[in-house]
């Protein structure tokens, strides 16, 4: 298995660049920006990227409670262990 890197080594005494990894490798995925909440029908608005094949577009609709299941999937278990290999940091 290769290693999730383009070959830069991050030293131990490099505190910046421990912080700029440790921010990215926990950053949000998730983006505030794209949801929309249509208050008249009640509905959320997520727009993503271009799914591709016959069904294109770019957004799905959810109710709200649709919604908040769908995003709900998406948090780990308590413990739960979310990285499995990034390489060496130290």
């Amino acid at each position: 298995m290769q290693p999730a890197t383009d070959g830069v080594r991050i030293k131990r005494e490099d505190t910046k660049g421990r912080e700029a990894i440790a921010q990215y490798i926990m950053r949000n995925v998730f983006n505030i920006k794209k949801v929309k909440f249509v208050e008249k029908t009640n509905k959320v608005i997520y727009q993503g990227r271009m799914k591709k094949g016959k069904n294109r577009k770019n957004f799905e609709v959810y109710s709200a409670n649709e919604f908040i299941a769908t995003l709900t999937q998406h948090i780990p278990n308590k413990f739960a262990q979310l990285s499995r290999y990034f390489g060496f940091l130290f």
